[in-house]
Order: structure tokens, then C-alpha cells, then sequence
């Protein structure tokens, strides 16, 4: 999860680099790595860390390219930011690209709220008689559950028909006895074949 960089002056269009850092932050034992992405590599360059008030915290080289990024970035190479283990906001500079501002601090501060932000998106996705409450409302008045299924829409022929936007309870699926669910399951598995 990067963020890319904030450039501090103009420069021709593709050819300005821009710095990556982690958009939730670092921990401070952690190891610490933020990128730059060049046109080319910038060889012998080195980077600065700032700190809010200004003054450079900590100074590296740029490391060797790992490879391009795309078309555009030719070079992507790390900064390794380590040894920062202050807490604080931070930002690295390489020549005139600024990273976005970056934070260091405890991974409870850092990876709690997205750890709960995560719990609460899976528990939203639950349905049934058991639901957990919550933004979505999603449990039925008879607590039965609703699947969305099917394969499409069919073809223009006709000799096949899908049912993708058909809601229905999922026991409906499980009877595969009936002439339509054999037809079915049959120009499933041929459409698989021929465009699997």
C-alpha cells in the first residue's frame, strides 16, 4: 500500500520521478522500505527524511533499480528507512520529489483500526438468522438467506439459457433431477470446454 509522491517543482511531463512510501505508516522495530520511481536509474543519488519541524532526520543512499515499474518508470529503487524509529510524520525527499507524509508509531495505533475496519466490512457480509448488526441491514424478516446465481444471460440461439441475475433461496440449486437443471449443468460444462 503505497502512496505516490507530491512533487515540489515542475518538470517535463514523464520524466519527473515520484517517491512511494506505506499509506498506513511504519512501526518502529519494523523494516522500513520506501521506493522512487525514475525514468531512469538515478545512480549515486541519495534521499533526506524530514521531520515535521523540518529538520533531516535521517540520510541514505538510493539503492540499486529492481526492475521497471512500467513504460513511464524504468527504475524502481529502494530507500531504506530502517533505522527511523522515532515516531512522528516524516517525509523523504530524493532531489526535488517529496514523498506524501508518512507516519511511524505503534502497530496497535497503526494496524487496530484497520484490523477492526476489516471485521466490521466481513461482518456486514453475513446474512441469516444470525446476522451481526450493523450498517447494511441485511438479515430477511423470515431469516432466510438469498443467493445471487447463475451464468450469464444465455446465448442469442437460445439453446442456452442462464439465470445470472436470479435470486432464489440456495436449496433451489441443489435438486439436479429436473430436464432444465440437466440441460443446464450439460451447457455448462461444454461452455467450459470450449472457452475455458
Amino acid at each position: 500500500m503505497f502512496a505516490g509522491a507530491a512533487l515540489v517543482a515542475a518538470a517535463p511531463a514523464g520524466a519527473a520521478p515520484r517517491i512511494r512510501v506505506d499509506q498506513l505508516g511504519y512501526a518502529p522495530a519494523e523494516a522500513k522500505v520506501a521506493y522512487v520511481l525514475a525514468p531512469r536509474a538515478l545512480r549515486g543519488a541519495r534521499f533526506t527524511v524530514t521531520g515535521r519541524g523540518g529538520p533531516h532526520v535521517l540520510r541514505g543512499r538510493v539503492l540499486a533499480s529492481r526492475g521497471r515499474w512500467n513504460q513511464r518508470f524504468r527504475a524502481v529503487q529502494p530507500l531504506n528507512l530502517s533505522t527511523l524509529q522515532v515516531p512522528g510524520r516524516y517525509r523523504v525527499r530524493v532531489g526535488r520529489a517529496s514523498s506524501p507524509a508518512f507516519r511511524i508509531a505503534a502497530p496497535a495505533d497503526l494496524f487496530g483500526p484497520r484490523v477492526a475496519e476489516s471485521v466490521a466490512f466481513f461482518q456486514a457480509q453475513r446474512d441469516g438468522p444470525d446476522v451481526i448488526p450493523g450498517p447494511l441491514h441485511r438479515q430477511l424478516d423470515d431469516g432466510s438467506m438469498l443467493l445471487q446465481v447463475g451464468i450469464g444471460s444465455g446465448n442469442k440461439a437460445g439453446t442456452f439459457n442462464g439465470d445470472h441475475d436470479v435470486w432464489r433461496l440456495p436449496e433451489k440449486d441443489d435438486d439436479l433431477t429436473g430436464a432444465r437443471n440437466h440441460r443446464l449443468h450439460r451447457d455448462r460444462r461444454a461452455r467450459l470446454r470450449t472457452h475455458g
